[in-house]
């Protein structure tokens, strides 16, 4: 396992700053070193100020913007393709059992920019908090009967209010969870499995093959998108999953490419690899708000792999 580590800095020292357990002046200390040392290849210089303003949970992705008008029509290509892209999610959620076909005129549909930390108020005043690039839907006003919310992909964290003769649906991939008055999150980045981890209240899972089983606080179920079954139910260690919500990046002996699958998502970056990089190796820090730049020199200090910006938010893994 590698424990992020830095020259020139004791050891005991850094472990302390990636758990968020230094002192302001030692915190000063290890960051006064991050900003010296160049490990990193300059990025452009337009590109500075803005990694340098990057902190977590309230970053917002820049986009590169096209002309509106160009002489041969080639934007008329990628909207074609966005459209088929739509329209074949849309046969997809139409063909699981535990996706409701929401009113058109009213529903509402969002997605988190990438690399921003979003907070959606539902009609209920309930409250969901998004990962960057992540989706849900939800109509404008819930019926008498239930309140429903689809939820597309990502990750989320829901705050639901509580009322007994109204149940709260989230329906996901071949799952449905069930709450009354409660908080869980959802993660569905992967698109072999779904977890959901409860923090408080009661849920009920049902899965697409008809099982159903009742999560209390503090358990985390994995349910396999591939064939609608439950794999397990566990004991979960609730601040670590929901770490992303305070603005933490937060790895336990993770492997190196969920790691970088998680700085994409949160940064709105986007890796490439060149070579055979390790991506195998596992990495455990604690990061408070720091901006990407300074995560990846303490990755590179601490393992074999390198990284070139070559453009604001392109990344080369060598």
């Amino acid at each position: 396992m590698v424990y992020i580590t830095m020259d020139n800095l004791h050891p005991e020292l850094l472990k302390r700053y990636t758990e968020g357990k230094c002192s302001a002046e030692e915190q000063r200390e290890v960051e006064a070193w991050l900003d010296a040392v160049d490990l990193l290849p300059v990025a452009p210089k337009e590109a500075d100020p803005q990694i340098k303003s990057e902190i977590w949970g309230n970053i917002v992705a820049k986009a590169y913007v096209k002309k509106r008008f160009q002489r041969n029509f080639g934007w008329v290509y990628p909207l074609i393709a966005a459209c088929l892209i739509l329209v074949a999610g849309y046969a997809i959620l139409k063909n699981n059992v535990f996706y409701n076909e929401l009113p058109t005129a009213a529903v509402i549909r969002y997605t988190a920019p990438a690399g921003r930390v979003s907070i959606l108020t539902l009609p209920d005043h309930s409250s969901v908090q998004l990962a960057g690039g992540s989706s849900v839907e939800y109509p404008e006003h819930f019926n008498k009967d239930n309140r429903i919310l689809n939820f597309i992909r990502g990750e989320a964290f829901f705050v639901i209010r509580h009322h007994s003769q109204w149940p709260f649906l989230v329906n996901t991939l071949g799952s449905q969870i069930k709450v009354l008055g409660t908080r869980f999150n959802v993660n569905q980045t992967s698109s072999t499995n779904l977890s959901v981890t409860l923090t408080q209240g009661a849920i009920c899972f049902k899965s697409q093959g008809g099982a159903e089983k009742v999560l209390k606080p503090g358990q985390e179920l994995s349910y396999d998108l591939a064939t609608y079954q439950i794999r397990n139910i566990s004991e979960a260690d609730t601040a670590y999953i929901t770490g992303w919500t305070r603005g933490e990046l937060w790895f336990k002996n993770s492997p190196m490419k969920i790691v970088l699958e998680r700085l994409e998502r949160y940064y709105g970056v986007s890796f490439t690899t060149s070579g055979t990089p390790d991506l195998d190796v596992p990495l455990t820090a604690r990061l408070t708000q720091q901006p990407v730049v300074r995560v990846l020199k303490l990755i590179e200090n601490s393992t074999n792999l390198k990284f070139k910006w070559v453009g604001r938010n392109r990344i080369i893994i060598y």
